[in-house]
């Protein structure tokens, strides 16, 4: 081995660093170890070059692939171009970004159609709207029930399912329609609204502001049922009467009424059921109902016989305390036809009745729900034809699209539908016929036997039904 080579330059070096400075043992050693470190490091380095020698073939191999020459010379045809400005690159990827955000929407968008679950959860909320009705055995339970069974039509022109709701009725429909979440419609008295401003006018200062109703749906009948020992109305006075759950349609109604007419009664306020089963047991001298007749509470006495109806007319409760609760009550009367185990033939009993209405909260237009809304009235006064059958409630033979109701305002949706079907069948009808038409109205209506006297609240009631029938009659006339 040449003492000129890196083995020969390394052994040298050994020996000499050995020499001079490795004076024991233990130098040697030390020193040994250091240079067989260094020896490694180099030799390392030394196998390492063949490596390096690969890696630059590799890189020469690649830059000819990349640059094709012609003739050993690089092609002309290759030209570098200068790198994008920032402003390009920016405004390119911006573009690809929105470009995937509108596709990424759009899938999302899709998802639901291409679901059947999707699909399904959407048509179960899109087109139900949900109506909060009394108790179980009311009235209103009854006429929502009919609801629900002629608008349930999925597969229609109008797709619209209506749920009902078992509310407590009354007063606390009222307040779930205004502050339950859920809760689209309710089927309520005329006369709350105002019980509220009169029991917190400050908190429900704006309540005719945003409630409205749909139409008038019948008329509550006020059927007082006493013993036979209790002989006129007058004659409660100081006695237990049952009035139904505190703050309920019938409870509010009944206060007033009983307020208005100057008899201070003792209220029992118990459900219907219990305080039905507590007059059969003697327990209380009356029970007051405000509901559509017939209630079959009533129709289902063990003992018909021992109960009557109290009436309600200027011979039993004085001239000037009946005008004055038939201000705002309308008179009716309640017949064999409806109640045949307590009514004799021939011989109706005169009461008062208030108006049912369907309400909703007012929403803005722009709002969804006055959309869902919109569809359940275009569904509801075009089916109404459905609820003539003899299946549906009675009540349903009373219903009057055209009624005002006084004190509320009427939903958007549903004016501006009777506005355009006056439109269609062309309502063109004079004053005077108008008044021809109604005078011969009021004639028949003596005729029959009603001996009361036309206030104001009857004379609105029977206008709206005159410019209905006598509106179309003339319009199809001519």
């Amino acid at each position: 081995m040449s003492k000129y080579s890196f083995w020969g330059c390394c052994r040298t070096l050994f020996n000499f660093v050995g020499n001079s400075f490795c004076l024991n043992v233990t130098r040697r050693y030390i020193s040994f170890i250091i240079f067989s470190l260094v020896f490694v490091s180099f030799s390392s380095l030394s196998h390492g070059a063949p490596f390096f020698d690969e890696l630059l073939k590799a890189a020469d191999k690649t830059q000819k692939l990349v640059s094709p020459q012609v003739n050993g010379k690089p092609s002309e045809k290759l030209k570098f171009t200068t790198p994008p400005s920032l402003e390009k690159v920016v405004t390119e990827t911006t573009q690809v970004a929105q470009s995937d955000n509108v596709r990424r929407d759009v899938k999302k968008k899709r998802t639901p159609k291409k679901s059947l679950y999707g699909r399904e959860v959407f048509l179960r909320n899109h087109h139900v709207v949900t109506l909060l009705a009394g108790g179980l055995g009311s009235t209103d339970a009854r006429m929502a029930s009919d609801i629900s069974n002629v608008l349930d039509q999925d597969g229609g022109d109008v797709p619209i399912r209506v749920v009902p709701l078992l509310g407590r009725g009354g007063i606390q429909n009222v307040k779930d329609l205004l502050f339950m979440k859920g809760v689209d419609m309710a089927i309520v008295s005329q006369g709350q609204l105002g019980f509220l401003e009169l029991q917190d006018p400050v908190f429900f200062k704006d309540i005719r502001k945003n409630v409205q109703y749909i139409t008038k749906l019948y008329n509550s009948e006020m059927q007082i049922l006493a013993h036979r020992s209790v002989g006129s109305l007058l004659e409660l006075s100081g006695k237990r009467v049952v009035l139904g759950k505190k703050l309920g349609a019938t409870d509010m109604d009944a206060r007033y009424v009983f307020a208005q007419l100057g008899i201070d009664i003792e209220v029992v306020n118990v459900d219907f059921s219990n305080g039905l089963d507590q007059l059969e047991n003697n327990g209380v001298d009356a029970i007051v109902a405000f509901g559509g007749a017939p209630i079959e509470g009533f129709k289902a006495l063990r003992d018909p016989s021992k109960f009557h109806f109290l009436s309600i007319t200027p011979q039993t409760v004085g001239l000037n305390q009946y005008f004055k609760i038939t201000d705002e009550y309308l008179p009716i009367k309640l017949t064999a036809k409806q109640y045949p185990n307590l009514i004799a033939k021939n011989k109706p009993v005169s009461t008062i009745s208030s108006s049912v209405v369907l309400a909703i909260y007012k929403w803005k237009r722009s709002h969804k729900r006055y959309k869902k809304l919109s569809r359940f009235v275009q569904a509801f006064f075009t089916n109404l034809y459905g609820f003539d059958q003899r299946s549906r409630h009675p009540k349903w033979q009373e219903i009057n699209i055209d009624a005002k109701v006084s004190g509320w305002s009427q939903f958007g949706a549903a004016s501006e539908w009777l506005r355009n079907r006056q439109k269609e069948i062309g309502q063109e009808i004079s004053a005077g016929e108008m008044k021809i038409a109604m005078d011969a109205f009021v004639r028949q209506y003596s005729k029959i036997g009603n001996s009361e006297q036309v206030t104001p609240l009857l004379r609105d009631d029977i206008w709206a039904s005159m410019t209905r029938v006598f509106g179309r009659y003339w319009a199809i006339e001519q």
